[in-house]
């Protein structure tokens, strides 16, 4: 085997549905997602989707925590090719992104637009501008330059 070779992704898209949980060997959360990249626009659009397991269980938690179908992350991993034999005794195979300790997950969305947040609840609305903090010494308004 060749060493200090990686096939890496890195995918930004939407969950095309909230992360699925298993558990692993020692009770450990793997994270399942499907991943939709859409690209182009009008009628040459096209959505390719990336199938990601996640063995990190903090990252697990995190995606349960704040996701949900529709949230864009962007993926970090290796890529790997499963291989299989279906009920009929066929061949079957699978391109999967791994993300375990050395891959990442970001969530994409701000804060107002988190899918998780809490809807019932109104935004506050500040009252006042906020005032930059006291400075103990003395500015001169005039610019040095």
């Amino acid at each position: 085997m060749s060493k200090g070779t990686k096939a890496l992704a890195i995918i930004v898209g939407r969950l095309g549905h909230a992360i699925k949980i298993r558990k692993g060997n020692n009770d450990k959360k793997i994270g399942q997602l499907r991943l939709a990249c859409t690209d182009g626009y009008g009628d040459n659009e096209n959505t390719s989707w990336f199938d990601v397991v996640i063995f990190d269980e903090k990252k697990v938690e995190v995606l349960e925590k704040y996701t949900e179908k529709g949230s864009r992350v962007m993926v970090t991993g290796l890529l790997r090719v499963r291989k299989w034999v279906d009920k009929e005794g066929g061949d079957r195979w699978s391109t999967e992104i791994v993300v375990s300790f050395d891959g990442s997950i970001e969530l994409m969305d701000s804060k107002a637009d988190s899918p998780k947040q809490d809807r019932a609840e109104p935004r506050a609305r500040p009252t006042e501008r906020a005032q930059p903090p006291a400075f103990g010494g003395d500015l001169d308004d005039e610019v040095p330059f």
